[in-house]
């Protein structure tokens, strides 16, 4: 029971009068059509339509880099390589140009090491497949050149 309102009251504001047979909205009682449709209720509230059951869909299997593996048995372990050594923001930033770029990268250790506010880690890799390594460096290569990109 609420402050406000004694139980009959509550089973009054919640009492269904009718429902819109064509869209299912239920309306209190003293209602006589729909505001949407603009057609007669039906008495008594809407019979709920079951949803139709979902087929279960296996979880996609992912490797390291979070790539949809794509031949379940053909899986194999992606090693990860190392692109570049370079301070915390710089290697997110290649990381991120990388990814851009549509080569899966990450950064390892993925975040500061600290001890008493003192970094312990100096330089962050920048990782990706193994198979891309190349690919990975040429697309950072004019990060690296003097003057930048």
């Amino acid at each position: 029971m609420t402050r406000w309102h004694r139980p009959k009251e509550l089973e009054d504001l919640n009492a269904v009068g009718g429902h819109c047979p064509r869209c299912g909205a239920e309306y209190r009682p003293g209602f006589t059509t729909c505001a949407d449709c603009n057609v007669p209720l039906v008495a008594g509230p809407a019979t709920p339509h079951p949803e139709p059951p979902r087929e279960e869909e296996e979880p996609e299997e992912r490797d390291w880099w979070d790539r949809v593996i794509r031949h379940r048995g053909e899986a194999k372990e992606t090693e990860p390589a190392k692109v570049a050594e370079l301070p915390y923001e710089e290697a997110w930033l290649l990381a991120g140009r990388l990814r851009a770029d549509g080569i899966p990268a990450t950064v390892f250790p993925p975040q500061p090491q600290t001890i008493y506010g003192m970094a312990l880690t100096r330089s962050y890799s920048v990782l990706v497949p193994k198979e891309l390594l190349d690919e990975a460096r040429e697309a950072a290569r004019p990060y690296f050149e003097e003057g930048g990109g």
